[in-house]
């Protein structure tokens, strides 16, 4: 017999599939039972005919059903965590790549004129001090 624990959890869908299979069984029928499996047994072998052993069989395959579904859901997760996570992988290795070619750029160009490198460098010093200098005035 299939545990009260293993399909209770996922009760609508034990009502949907009874109701399918055994269209005898309205919704009052299966509302008074209130996820009590051993009560749905004896409605399904009240209502249609089937023997206690069938009725368990077929909750048993309504529970095989949705380990399988369960398991198939975790499958594609994983698969696709695995997609992503080398997809990222790939994405860092292009960022280090990008940025080390940045880097050996920037040290070319300095090499080569190293004058023209420190204006530069100064000039963005004195214009990020000005700003911080008028960003805090105005705060006065």
């Amino acid at each position: 017999m299939v545990s009260q624990e293993k399909l209770s959890g996922d009760w609508h869908s034990v009502v949907g599939r009874v109701k399918e299979k055994f269209g005898q069984i309205t919704n009052d029928d299966l509302s008074r039972i209130q996820g009590n499996m051993e009560q749905l047994v004896g409605l399904i072998q009240q209502k249609a005919g089937q023997t206690r052993e069938q009725a368990e069989s077929f909750l048993a395959s309504m529970n095989d059903k949705a380990g399988s579904t369960f398991r198939d859901v975790t499958e594609r997760g994983q698969q696709a965590y695995s997609q992503a996570s080398e997809m990222l992988d790939e994405g860092v290795k292009q960022a280090s790549q990008k940025a080390g070619e940045g880097y050996e750029y920037a040290r070319e160009t300095v090499a080569r004129r190293p004058a023209e490198s420190l204006a530069l460098i100064a000039g963005l010093g004195v214009l990020a001090g000005i700003a911080i200098g008028v960003s805090m005035s105005s705060k006065r």
